[in-house]
């Protein structure tokens, strides 16, 4: 049995999710009011991305989750910012080439080869826990 990481479906998927957010973040851009606040329903959203409403949630609670984007209330969101390159996510597929170059590093070693702390870290390898849902 082989126990590693395909990189190349790692990066993939991080393409994959990374072009899914910009989409969303775009649309979500368009919906702004003067007061920077986004008001949409899931079932408006989700509508609007042709999907269904518990996937349009799932995508909006990923920017949520990515600190991109704010709830204030179940109608109403407000963009932080639209930078995915601020965010953890973008770290995966640099932790993949350190884990990949020295399997036996330590955490501390993970993170100090990234230039994070370890509590970054921690944050990098949930975002990789989500990629393979």
């Amino acid at each position: 049995m082989n126990n590693t990481i395909d990189k190349q479906w790692v990066s993939r998927k991080v393409q994959s999710l990374i072009a899914i957010s910009e989409e969303l973040i775009s649309f979500l851009q368009t919906k702004q009011g003067e007061d920077g606040t986004i008001r949409i329903t899931l079932k408006d959203l989700a509508a609007e991305l042709k999907t269904s409403v518990p996937s349009a949630t799932e995508r909006l609670d990923r920017l949520i989750d990515f600190g991109l984007v704010r709830r204030i209330d179940s109608r109403s969101y407000q963009m932080v910012h639209t930078n995915l390159a601020q965010t953890p996510l973008t770290k995966i597929e640099e932790l993949m080439q350190v884990v990949s170059d020295v399997p036996s590093s330590s955490y501390k070693q993970q993170a100090e080869a990234l230039g994070i702390s370890v509590e970054e870290l921690e944050i990098v390898y949930g975002y990789f826990v989500l990629l393979l849902k």
